[in-house]
């Protein structure tokens, strides 16, 4: 589960999920559905390495690589299998090559917070546009 919630000049996303790793899918689902202009595109995969000390630093490196790749691909993401071991993400993306808007400038650490809370993960990071 995800929502997108307003926030002066920025957009804030919040996650809530069973597990770390189903934070990220979903961050990235979200993150593929906000810039996309519509479902049509070109079968692509991407693959992204993040390094980070905690899950909330790996989340914002996370989120700046999929703001890149929408920036100089045009690619958005559909699907993602996610890799989390001490300290770094590995992530193979299914997506598409597609129009998007690029209206994402970067991922913030303001009010950056990923935890567990009442039996499930929750994340919510802020993102410039």
């Amino acid at each position: 589960m995800y929502e997108w919630r307003e926030h002066t000049a920025e957009v804030e996303l919040f996650v809530r999920a069973a597990t770390p790793v189903e934070v990220f899918v979903d961050a990235a689902d979200a993150f593929g559905r906000l810039v996309e202009l519509g479902p049509e595109g070109d079968p692509a995969e991407r693959r992204v390495e993040v390094d980070g000390h905690d899950y909330a630093s790996l989340l914002v490196g996370f989120l700046d690589e999929l703001i890149y790749l929408a920036d100089t691909d045009s690619f958005v993401p559909d699907n993602a299998s996610i890799e989390l071991t001490e300290g770094s993400l590995s992530a193979r993306l299914d997506g598409r090559v597609t129009g998007l808007q690029p209206i994402v400038k970067a991922a913030t650490y303001h009010g950056l917070e990923f935890r567990e809370e009442d039996g499930a993960w929750q994340a919510r990071v802020v993102l410039d546009v």
